[in-house]
């Protein structure tokens, strides 16, 4: 079992590996779902802790329909992580209708190489979420997807993310989230059975 724990400090991040987390993510403003955090903080923390560090990249809060002005924001963003050695980055683009926006993704899988790719929880705000990732699944930097099943938990999506498990587990990795924590984790395995898992507050 994989455990990711989403932070937002250096503090943060130096405790996640210490409580055993086997990688993180770095955002800023956890508060509006997450945005790309300050570079001096990226390279701060993959200086100093050894666990893998993957990057959020959203340019803004509320949806995730984004204008040419901020994806070349995103791209930027994007440069500014291979710079610091950054192997794996998160992000996700819908159209104005909640459908993948297959060129938005495609431009910045494409900036991002050759860096892994998470899609994020923007899936579980698409009309169709098997759908959606058929379409992901052809685009091969994606390697990860961040889903709690389209509903506000892992508890309360776990159906439809064993469904994603049974149709797509050998394409993508699948990272179960949404309020899985600490004292929750084992009981939401036994339900969920996903090899990755995560969490604010999943060792905290």
């Amino acid at each position: 079992m994989v455990l990711e724990a989403c932070v937002q400090t250096l503090d943060e991040s130096v405790k996640a590996e210490k409580m055993g987390a086997d990688q993180i993510e770095l955002c800023d403003r956890l508060d509006l779902d997450g945005l790309t955090p300050d570079f001096d903080l990226v390279r701060n923390v993959v200086n100093t802790i050894k666990i893998p560090v993957k990057i959020m990249i959203r340019s803004r809060a509320g949806d995730f329909c984004y204008n040419d002005l901020e994806l070349a924001k995103m791209i930027s963003d994007i440069d500014n992580c291979k710079k610091l050695g950054i192997k794996e980055v998160t992000f996700g683009c819908l159209t104005d209708k909640n459908d993948i926006d297959i060129l938005s993704t495609k431009k910045l899988v494409h900036a991002a190489h050759p860096m892994l790719v998470t899609f994020h929880k923007a899936i579980d705000m698409s009309n169709d979420i098997i759908e959606g990732l058929e379409i992901l699944s052809k685009i091969k930097p994606i390697k990860s997807i961040l889903t709690s099943g389209g509903k506000e938990s892992a508890k309360e999506g776990q159906f439809v993310i064993r469904k994603i498990l049974e149709h797509f587990q050998n394409r993508f990795k699948i990272f179960a989230c949404g309020k899985v924590t600490r004292e929750n984790l084992i009981f939401l395995h036994n339900k969920i059975g996903a090899d990755y898992y995560h969490g604010k507050k999943i060792v905290f």
